[in-house]
């Protein structure tokens, strides 16, 4: 009604939002609004009071269970004959479905440019590499075992094989993951990211 107060939902309302009309009759929905969703909602609320008729504003609702479901809300006015305002029809649309369609785009879209970096970072990393390891296997044949710097070399072919193995688990990403860097960073976690599927 004029005030905000159900005088009438439909069976499609109650199976997606789990109330009864009996439940709500007479009451306002104020309660299944999630507190960050209320800016958008006053809005929407005067475009009503301002006989307007608005569409497909995204947005987001509570459940009965407080299960917060994504919505698509359309709304206007309806009038008595004397054209006075008494109350407003919304139509309220769950597209979780969609918002997960859209997520699994986002998650694929960010897979790709992960993949595209991981394809670039080996090639950049994999011919230096090898240079290097060349060099380090040439003086490790010209130098004598006791020499100490042989220790050395021997270490930086250890290095050199561990930029391989990086390498080889960047072009192994099949998912996107990420991990806690610090101050609120996040950066994609190679070992999660390259593991095979454990069904595999």
């Amino acid at each position: 009604d004029d005030q905000g107060r159900v005088t009438y939902f439909n069976q499609a309302f109650s199976r997606v939002f789990k109330w009864t009309l009996s439940e709500r009759l007479g009451k306002k929905m104020d309660d299944f609004v999630p507190k960050e969703n209320w800016p958008e909602t006053r809005e929407m609320i005067e475009m009503v009071h301002q006989g307007k008729f608005f569409s497909g504003i995204e947005n987001a609702r509570f459940d009965k269970t407080g299960n917060i479901i994504p919505v698509s809300i359309s709304g206007s006015t309806y009038k008595d004959r004397q054209n006075k305002v008494v109350g407003s029809i919304i139509n309220i649309q769950d597209i979780s479905d969609r918002k997960q369609a859209e997520a699994s785009v986002k998650q694929r879209e960010k897979l790709k440019g992960v993949l595209e970096m991981a394809g670039a970072v080996c090639h950049e990393l994999s011919q230096p590499a090898m240079i290097i390891e060349g060099y380090a296997d040439l003086f490790l044949m010209n130098m004598d075992k006791n020499d100490p710097l042989a220790d050395k070399m021997v270490k930086l072919k250890e290095q050199v094989a561990r930029i391989g193995d990086l390498a080889q688990k960047l072009m192994r990403i099949t998912r996107y993951e990420t991990r806690k860097y610090g101050n609120g960073q996040t950066i994609v976690d190679i070992d999660r990211a390259s593991e095979m599927d454990k069904k595999e």
